[in-house]
């Protein structure tokens, strides 16, 4: 009899988190597209004029990371689709997209660290020697902030990335894609399978009665 494909689960979940990053990125497209149209009016230190100004090609890195995440996102629905059909190219494409997001995530972390942090700190500084000595140490604080939300940026695509590559890497994931999968078990081959045989007992440490014997009447000899 033919067999059918069967989605083993872990594809089935790697799918499903390929659609949840997906909509993630969409939305972080259009909070950053908005942000970029919209500037912020209310910005008394002047740091997006900073950056702009002193940062090399500040807003084509902005724009960039944009369409980055849009191609990503639209990406990840894509492949999440192909996968769940057992196609090899998105497979393929899902490593392509993971390793894609880390690269991107990283030369942008890189970016912030020498050039955006130092920009910001300063202006900071600037700021707060203008508005006077503050009761608590700004400048720590803002660097404590800065790293934590850049190991947040690093370690997010990481959590998402590293298990669809687990999952679509795992032995029942590539039987499946190999086309190597186990049939569903129908009614016909359950009526044809072989009985089992049947659990006999062979008696060892109990006494066995011959079938000739003389029925037990209860009688036992004292004698």
């Amino acid at each position: 009899m033919s067999q059918s494909p069967r989605t083993p689960g872990a594809i089935i979940g790697a799918a499903i988190i390929m659609f949840i990053y997906g909509g993630l990125l969409l939305m972080c497209v259009l909070c950053s597209g908005l942000g970029l149209v919209v500037k912020d009016p209310g910005d008394p230190m002047g740091l997006e004029a900073m950056m702009d100004k002193e940062a090399p090609g500040h807003q084509i890195i902005q724009i960039g990371s944009v369409g980055f995440n849009f191609l990503f996102a639209i990406s990840f629905f894509a492949c999440g689709l192909g996968i769940l059909w057992l196609n090899q190219i998105a497979r393929f494409g899902t490593y392509l997209i993971c390793l894609g997001v880390v690269l991107v995530t990283a030369a942008g972390a890189v970016y912030n660290v020498v050039y955006l942090f130092p920009i910001q700190e300063r202006a900071i500084a600037q700021h707060m020697q203008a508005q006077g000595p503050a009761p608590f140490d700004i400048n720590a604080l803002m660097k404590g902030s800065m790293a934590a939300g850049l190991c947040i940026a690093i370690g997010i695509p990481f959590v998402f990335c590293l298990p669809i590559m687990i999952l679509i890497s795992v032995k029942s994931a590539r039987m499946a894609f190999a086309g190597q999968y186990a049939p569903a078990l129908s009614d016909d081959d359950d009526y044809h399978r072989e009985p089992r045989e049947p659990n006999r007992d062979d008696g060892y440490g109990s006494k066995r009665r011959s079938d000739d014997a003389p029925p037990d009447t209860g009688f036992r000899d004292h004698s």
